[in-house]
């Protein structure tokens, strides 16, 4: 976390969401597969729990201009912006996720938290979208795909790296019309 860290002009702080354990499944006998319960809490599966890892990477690479993955990064020499990454663990729960912004939130000077990564489902993204909005802060989801979420009054700072659910259909649609 951020924490107590010196913060540059150049500092570009974000928050990473991501699924990581399911606080609904309480015992070891209700976290099914392919969860797995270690420590008192249900985790979410390996390729779950990966996600904040490749984040880290990314910006790891990011920082250092790295282009061995991803040769734009090469080309950035110019940029003086450093990304400072936060990893949070969403859970499973609308109500969850909001906590985990809000305390991140509460834990940065006005204004030093620049963006949101996640979180993954679209019902959490809903949760929390309306309260970055508010608060000016950006919000790109890497999984979330309702349509809900394109409405820019009620969403204002919410953005997608995936197609909204609304869009592939119609493109099937149109493809199955076609054919």
């Amino acid at each position: 976390a951020l924490d107590g860290a010196v913060l540059n002009a150049s500092d570009v702080n974000l928050l990473f969401l991501s699924s990581q354990s399911n606080q609904e499944r309480t015992t070891s006998a209700t976290c099914e597969s392919p969860s797995s319960w270690s420590g008192g809490k249900c985790w979410s599966s390996v390729e779950h729990r990966a996600l904040p890892i490749f984040a880290f990477f990314a910006a790891r690479d990011f920082n250092a201009r790295d282009g061995r993955y991803v040769p734009a990064f090469a080309n950035l020499t110019g940029c003086d912006k450093q990304i400072k990454l936060t990893l949070a663990d969403s859970r499973t729960s609308g109500t969850q996720v909001l906590k985990s912004v809000l305390d991140e939130v509460a834990g940065h000077r006005v204004g030093s938290l620049h963006g949101i990564v996640g979180p993954a489902r679209s019902s959490q993204s809903a949760h929390i979208a309306p309260v970055t909005g508010t608060l000016d802060i950006i919000q790109l989801s890497y999984h979330a795909t309702s349509p809900v979420l394109d409405n820019k009054q009620d969403f204002p700072r919410f953005g997608r790296t995936i197609t909204a659910d609304s869009a592939i259909a119609a493109a099937i649609v149109e493809l199955w019309v076609e054919r």
